[in-house]
């Protein structure tokens, strides 16, 4: 029992390890997946971790594996490792400020002033609610939302799109619209990813849909974009039924859907995205990327990037060399105009999937491009898909976008009332 405790120490150390330098011994995409599985659960269920190692300890105490040198020397390997984790637990609880910080950075100090009195009231308090990250199936059962599943909003002999749509359950229509758009490397998701952000805007007026889109291989770029604008299309004809205001719609989401949301975001009214329906409007007045892979050719040019590479030519079936054009569509950072919508991006600096260097280009390319109200937020020691669940991290973090986007509603409210063309609101 000595030597499985000593094995199990050693291999709690890399885990920790894992939490603070994603490894990267291998660019194995199964490696490299697990890396990042295990560096987010460990590093953001970071007490469970805790909880779980002091039963292991207790149970190898009991069992007598502590009575000589090898169970002893485990017990050390696994005292350092709360030690490094009680590092990890001091930067989560820094972390708040820390996003405040760079939030007055983007939007200047005081921006919060600048947001109508009516959306800052109702402002979640800027402390961690226990009660859902250790039950997160609570953030569901909120009674201040309806949450609306499986509404068809396109469909033909091939597929059927669906959505679910979480709203304030008291309103008086007009409700912003924040358009989820789930990750899951263009193959897999469902659209109940997001549900802590949804959850928590809907709570604050927020009319929020959650879309699925077509899945490769099975599906070829640009289809998955072509279903996003659709959805756009059928919330600016039918969003009004659900109390929404189709006029004003913000886009969101992480990883494959944090490309794809900027990626819509950047192509308003592009013809080769919108087949069979060109003339529609598909502006959107902003975007809130998380984690999401900005330039389709740069992974062909990492080693490290393999796994990443060779996705991207599924989900393209081309690669950079036989098909330049289609890339450069594809990439988020060759869509950049002067003066798009207002953009905040979102990016963990221990990604284990996603460089943060990827981000940074991206930020810069749209600094250039003069963007309004363009926001930038570094996370040190978070990984990829953090805001899954509503742990420390994510509710860090979803404040500074609840802000964000009330900062965003109310130029739109202000703009619109100065015209006298603004709807009746919650």
């Amino acid at each position: 029992m000595a030597f499985l405790f000593l094995l199990w120490g050693v291999v709690n150390v890399i885990l920790v390890y894992n939490v603070f330098r994603p490894l990267q011994w291998s660019n194995n995409g199964l490696f490299i997946f697990s890396t990042f599985v295990l560096g987010w659960l460990i590093g953001d269920l970071v007490f469970h971790w805790i909880v779980f190692n002091l039963g292991v300890v207790l149970l190898f105490y009991f069992s007598g594996a502590l009575d000589n040198i090898v169970g002893q020397t485990a017990l050390i390997l696994m005292t350092a490792s709360c030690f490094a984790l009680a590092v990890r637990i001091e930067q989560l609880f820094r972390l708040p400020s820390l996003v405040q910080q760079q939030m007055n950075v983007a939007l200047g100090i005081g921006y919060e002033e600048q947001i109508l009195s009516q959306f800052r009231q109702n402002f979640t308090p800027s402390r961690f609610d226990w009660k859902v990250y250790w039950n997160p199936t609570s953030l569901l059962k909120n009674p201040n939302i309806d949450i609306i599943r499986n509404i068809v909003f396109h469909e033909n002999d091939d597929f059927c799109l669906k959505l679910d749509i979480y709203r304030p359950k008291q309103h008086t229509g007009a409700c912003p619209v924040l358009l989820q758009i789930h990750g899951g490397a263009w193959t897999i998701g469902t659209k109940i990813q997001g549900i802590p952000l949804m959850t928590r805007m809907a709570a604050q007026g927020w009319a929020c849909f959650a879309i699925t889109y077509r899945l490769s291989p099975k599906a070829i770029f640009p289809d998955h974009v072509i279903d996003c604008k659709q959805a756009i299309c059928w919330i600016k004809e039918n969003g009004t039924q659900y109390g929404a205001d189709p006029n004003f719609i913000i886009l969101t989401g992480g990883s494959a859907g944090g490309h794809l949301a900027a990626l819509t975001a950047l192509t308003p009214n592009h013809e080769e995205f919108q087949p069979g329906f060109e003339s529609a409007d598909t502006a959107v007045q902003g975007c809130v990327a998380f984690y999401g892979i900005y330039d389709f050719a740069a992974p062909f040019k990492d080693r490290m990037q393999k796994p990443l590479a060779k996705l991207l030519e599924i989900v393209t079936d081309s690669t950079p060399e036989n098909n330049p054009q289609l890339y450069c569509k594809a990439s988020p950072t060759q869509q950049i105009f002067e003066n798009p919508p207002p953009f905040m991006i979102i990016q963990g600096e221990a990604d284990a999937l996603v460089s943060i260097g990827e981000a940074r280009k991206f930020y810069q390319l749209l600094q250039e491009a003069n963007t309004h109200h363009l926001t930038f937020l570094q996370l040190p020691l978070v990984e990829h898909g953090f805001d899954t669940l509503p742990t420390l991290t994510t509710q860090s973090v979803l404040p500074a976008v609840e802000q964000y986007l009330s900062l965003l509603r109310t130029e739109y409210v202000s703009q619109h009332a100065k015209a006298g063309t603004y709807p009746a609101h919650d």
